[in-house]
């Protein structure tokens, strides 16, 4: 499967080599805040220009970027130009890789008066002297030697420890007649709490391959991919058929210190024990499987160089100030339950619901939470189902403690959100299908109820989604005319569009 680094590496490979044959110089100005990697380009404006005839005959584009509008690249500006670089690979009419996995090249200007070159914005530096580009390292770079500066070279020495990122799935077939017996065993004693009044929707169980398309968008769009991990009750997803290979097995029995508790079909219970999976990395994600990656990610994305995971707030409204009543839905009945525990344990009025993203956590962060805040875990472990007494641990609660002691600070990301039950996803997710650089960087198609309608609106979803991931990796799109031909700003109909 073609990834996001693979997509960059002879984009990549073609800079150097054209940038030498023009007697250019290149400098990587950051490989960690972005997964397209910086470079700056030191050249004069007819390299520039060269560079860019040179790249057109790979079929590699060039466009000058403002905030995130991709703009026709004028190399005899004599200005530094932030530029995306990238080949365009499409399947089906979308594109797979294009802008959004490509390589962001800064095309800087020489200032003579102070004989420094200049960028735009470049990473983590801005200006820099002859002399200090002349005294720089060289590093190994996707399968490449390039001069690293200062600055990109600190920062990715700091964040080494932290760039495979593991993630952390919870999965379960409700169609396996053997999972099937073991629920029916356990229906007679759901456990101390209520049940929940969504807890026995059969759209809380329903597998539709979603785990073989959200493991596959992260293998293609998540650069700094870890381990994977699947969490389940003695069941084996073959729907992921050769990418099972890739990913790792954990039964609910390797993760619950108390086996009294087990079987459970509580989601909650379940997502309290996964930083005691054995070897889970220290920073990780916690997946459902109805969440995907729509283009290029890295771990900046989720944390920051400190280590501070990122918050992405939802925009629906706050939690009610109230109890609930026993119809309220088990992420209202366990939100409220955070909010009353943190308010009596850190005096923190937490209100903020959270989208349907991955949730960036700290396995040591997660540990600690266990021991201040051990009420959590008592009340909801021993609950077979969903009950009104439980806590959304690895969800809202953790990111409202992590929020809470400075761990933890707000993000955000592009993002998409499709529910089954409403008929109008559909076309909301005409997005999906747009190119990758406008596209939602995550996404969720949600089984909230079981109304009429909901399935052929999920079959429409899922439908979208497999043009969107399939396991095509895409043809390279040629360019209909060189990039560096002379435009009229008016063709004969009209303004001129530039081929993105």
């Amino acid at each position: 499967m073609k990834t996001v680094r693979d997509a960059q590496v002879p984009v990549l490979n073609a800079l150097i080599q054209f940038s030498a044959k023009v007697g250019a110089k290149l400098y990587l100005a950051d490989g960690v805040t972005s997964p397209r990697p910086t470079i700056w380009f030191c050249g004069s404006l007819a390299q520039r220009a060269e560079l860019q005839r040179l790249l057109n005959q790979r079929e590699i584009r060039v466009f000058s970027l403002r905030a995130r509008n991709r703009l026709v690249f004028k190399p005899s500006a004599a200005n530094a130009e932030h530029t995306i670089v990238y080949q365009k690979y499409v399947h089906d009419n979308i594109v797979v890789h294009g802008a959004a996995s490509g390589i962001e090249v800064v095309f800087c200007g020489f200032d003579n008066d102070a004989q420094v070159w200049k960028s735009l914005r470049a990473g983590v530096e801005s200006v820099a002297s002859a002399s200090y580009l002349s005294t720089l390292n060289e590093v190994d770079f996707e399968g490449v030697r390039i001069p690293i500066m200062g600055s990109a070279e600190a920062l990715a020495e700091q964040c080494s420890a932290s760039r495979k990122i593991d993630l952390v799935y919870t999965w379960v077939d409700g169609q396996d007649t053997a999972w099937q017996a073991r629920r029916k065993t356990a229906e007679a004693n759901f456990g101390r709490g209520s049940k929940t009044g969504d807890e026995m929707h059969s759209t809380r169980y329903d597998s539709h391959d979603e785990l073989l398309y959200s493991i596959r968008s992260a293998q293609r769009y998540f650069v700094d991919l870890g381990n994977i991990y699947v969490v389940t009750d003695r069941q084996t997803p073959t729907i992921l058929g050769s990418l099972l290979d890739n990913v790792t097995i954990v039964d609910h029995r390797e993760i619950f210190a108390d086996h009294t508790n087990l079987p459970t079909f509580n989601s909650h219970a379940i997502e309290a024990n996964l930083h005691r999976i054995s070897g889970l990395s220290e920073q990780y994600l916690y997946m459902n499987d109805d969440v995907f990656f729509g283009s290029a990610m890295s771990g900046a994305d989720f944390f920051d160089e400190y280590g501070r995971s990122y918050q992405f707030f939802s925009s629906a409204v706050s939690l009610p100030h109230q109890s609930f009543g026993k119809n309220t839905v088990a992420a209202d009945a366990a939100g409220i339950n955070n909010r009353n525990l943190l308010l009596r344990k850190l005096g923190v009025f937490a209100f903020r619901k959270f989208q349907h993203t991955a949730l960036p956590t700290r396995r040591s962060l997660m540990f600690q939470m266990e021991k201040d805040l051990a009420e959590a875990w008592t009340a909801t472990l021993p609950n077979t189902v969903r009950s009104t007494e439980d806590y959304s641990i690895a969800g809202a609660l953790y990111q409202q403690y992590a929020g809470a002691l400075g761990h933890a600070i707000p993000g955000s990301i592009r993002y998409a959100y499709f529910d089954t039950k409403v008929r109008s996803s559909i076309k909301k997710a005409r997005s999906l299908i747009q190119d990758d650089w406008l596209r939602p960087q995550m996404f969720c198609i949600n089984d909230t109820l079981a109304t009429d309608g909901a399935a052929e609106t999920k079959q429409c979803l899922m439908n979208i989604m497999r043009r969107v991931l399939p396991s095509d990796n895409g043809e390279i799109q040629p360019l209909s005319r060189p990039q560096n031909r002379c435009r009229r700003r008016y063709g004969l109909w009209g303004p001129r569009i530039p081929e993105l």
